[in-house]
């Protein structure tokens, strides 16, 4: 048809209409469920997160296993759009359960401190790694015990730790032996069999020494776990460090010069970083300390620049606002002597004034928008690309922190990533007010159980280093740790194994 009808060409001008406003009011009913959901499972979701970290499916798991099946329903039937009426009913399900938790962890509260500090141990042996078997024996244990507990059966409540707590001492002595011994028996092996004991006899000999010792600390007190660990890795980099020297000396005969010539090379190089000329005709302490003297000026004049440079950005930011006021002063005058009677002068100046107002909130949020993108520009330039990624959800700033890596199970900051700390801390100070959350994530490997705690307490060591380092409060920055349950690559590929063990630094920003 040439010509379309006027009822067509009407209803092609409601549909679009009608289609917009659809659009807008499945918007505002998606923002009004979302914040329902937040009323009624908000606070469910802490308290549920805080029986976990407080082991109430361990200590009272038949109460504790009702209040996540009723949760789950509340949640399912939610989701299915059934009444609110209907949803806060089992809900209230899941109060009455948090109540019967919280009566069965205060009457139990001293009878599971000993047992809950073996697991603990047990936990920082890796027994769920080394030692699933027997950990998962312990725990089961334990959870009879928290039924005796919740059956207020206090007799068989105590006889039930106890054994729990013989058990957990057993599998994290078992562990200790398969997670630091055995490593340590092969370190050495590998430095005999590379014929270390010939070549680096001292540093060969020392790694079997403490390799004797930590068994020996082991087997006249089983609890002295720390001074054991230590001795045993202590071998294991003695062992290495015998092997190193064994290479070096095979891959070519040194003569007694030629090993010192080799190391004031060395030493040498890294003067000429910092910018002299080593003379190695004093006393070597004299050079080491002259080095350590030059490298303490140099962190104390990346501190002045970055003040200095933080003190002209200032000046500038109140220059240029300096300059902004003084336009907007000359432009109101202009427009004054252009009115041409007092009713126009009138006029003018309520519409200017609606219009300054209009412009200045305008400047304002384009201002704000720069600033915001300029302070997220310049922390993206703080890192390198495989030291950190930069990101921004929703109103967070993210600093994904793939450069920090961490010695296998443990929490400990080595120093060789102070320096990344510290840009970490720069781009913190672009948010002085800012909540900071550090978030620990791992891989897929090993245990889930071992995982989360472990990434909870490399997020809290980051943490404790930032607040240790920087003007903070401390309830100004948390620590999370996620374990393995919200990874961002493949755990079946090497890379992205590798991906998912990291720091998340979380920055709230408007």
């Amino acid at each position: 048809m040439k010509y379309l009808s006027k009822s067509a060409s009407s209803l092609l001008l409601i549909v679009p209409a009608l289609l917009f406003f659809s659009a807008g009011f499945l918007q505002v009913a998606h923002a009004q469920k979302a914040e329902l959901y937040e009323v009624l499972f908000g606070e469910k979701d802490k308290q549920l997160k805080s029986y976990k970290n407080s082991q109430a499916d361990l200590l009272s798991p038949g109460h504790y296993a009702r209040a996540v099946e009723a949760y789950a329903k509340a949640k399912e039937e939610f989701k299915k759009g059934k009444d609110t009426g209907e949803v806060r009913k089992r809900l209230a399900e899941v109060e009455a359960a948090f109540q019967q938790i919280d009566n069965t962890l205060w009457s139990g509260k001293g009878l599971f401190d000993e047992v809950l500090k073996a697991r603990e141990d047990a936990l920082n042996a890796r027994a769920p790694e080394f030692a699933l078997e027997d950990f998962n024996a312990a725990e089961e244990l334990l959870r009879s015990a928290g039924s005796a507990q919740e059956r207020a059966d206090q007799d068989l409540t105590r006889e039930r730790s106890i054994k729990a707590r013989a058990k957990f001492r057993e599998t994290e002595l078992n562990a200790i032996k398969k997670s630091i011994m055995t490593p340590a028996h092969e370190a050495l092996n590998a430095a005999l069999k590379a014929k270390a004991d010939k070549s680096a006899p001292k540093s060969y000999n020392q790694a079997r020494e403490l390799l004797t010792l930590a068994e020996e600390i082991l087997n006249s007190n089983r609890y002295a776990v720390s001074d054991a660990t230590a001795k045993a890795e202590e071998a294991i980099y003695q062992a290495r460090h015998a092997v190193k020297i064994t290479e070096l000396l095979q891959s070519r005969k040194f003569s007694q010069e030629e090993l010192v010539l080799l190391y004031e090379t060395g030493l040498t190089q890294v003067a000429k970083e910092l910018g002299y000329d080593a003379a190695f005709d004093q006393p070597i302490a004299e050079i080491i300390n002259t080095m350590a003297t030059s490298v303490r000026s140099l962190q104390e004049e990346n501190k002045q620049l970055e003040s200095d440079l933080q003190e002209k950005q200032e000046q500038l930011d109140k220059a240029q606002q300096a300059i902004e006021a003084e336009r907007a002063k000359a432009k109101k005058q202009i427009e004054a002597l252009a009115a041409r009677s007092e009713t126009d002068i009138a006029l003018a100046q309520q519409k200017e004034s609606a219009l300054q107002d209009e412009l200045a909130m305008k400047e304002a949020e384009l201002l704000k928008k720069q600033q915001k993108e300029a302070r997220i520009a310049k922390i993206r330039r703080m890192f390198l690309p495989e030291e950190a990624k930069v990101l921004i959800e929703e109103n967070h700033l993210i600093i994904r922190l793939m450069g920090l890596t961490f010695p296998i199970g443990k929490a400990v900051i080595q120093p060789e990533y102070f320096g990344l700390l510290s840009r970490v801390q720069r781009g913190i100070r672009e948010y002085p007010d800012a909540k900071i959350v550090i978030e620990g994530h791992t891989d897929s490997s090993g245990d889930e159980r071992y995982n989360e705690r472990l990434s909870t307490k490399r997020a809290e060591a980051v943490r404790a280093y930032i607040l240790s380092n920087m003007v903070l409060a401390a309830d100004q920055i948390d620590a999370l740790g996620y374990g393995e349950s919200r990874p961002v690559a493949n755990n079946d590929t090497e890379e992205g194994r590798a991906q998912n063990r990291r720091i998340d630094v979380l920055i709230a920003i408007d």
